[in-house]
């Protein structure tokens, strides 16, 4: 077996739909460690934690990129990894920066990543 890496450390940078979350959900963002889930794969990786609020509502559907960090409405976020669809409908908090997503597409389920702010 093989054993985990060490946590996993991501620079983001502030999403389109900051504003659909409270300074509280973007501290939460990166003051703490994620849980890479099983259900992750190449379309995005889901993580596990403390819920993220954000506002309720209904927003259309958006142009994403590689790195965005889409919260749906449970609050766990969700990495879009390089086979996710070309839109979205859940808010952006954050996108990982290009040069670290690499280092995500590595993590496996059971393995800790943490945000940092660029």
């Amino acid at each position: 077996m093989v054993p985990p890496r060490p946590l996993t450390a991501l620079r983001v940078a502030p999403g389109p739909r900051a504003d659909w979350f409270s300074p509280a959900a973007a501290h939460a963002l990166t003051s703490t460690s994620w849980t890479v889930q099983p259900a992750s794969d190449r379309t995005g990786v889901r993580l596990g934690g403390n819920a993220l609020g954000r506002r309720i509502g209904d927003l259309p559907s958006e142009p994403t990129v590689i790195g965005a960090i889409q919260v749906p409405p449970d609050g766990q976020p969700i990495v879009l990894g390089p086979d996710a669809g070309v839109s979205g409908g859940y808010p952006v908090l954050a996108v990982v920066l290009d040069a670290d997503v690499d280092a995500l597409a590595q993590v496996r389920p059971g393995e800790q990543v943490r945000f940092r702010w660029a």
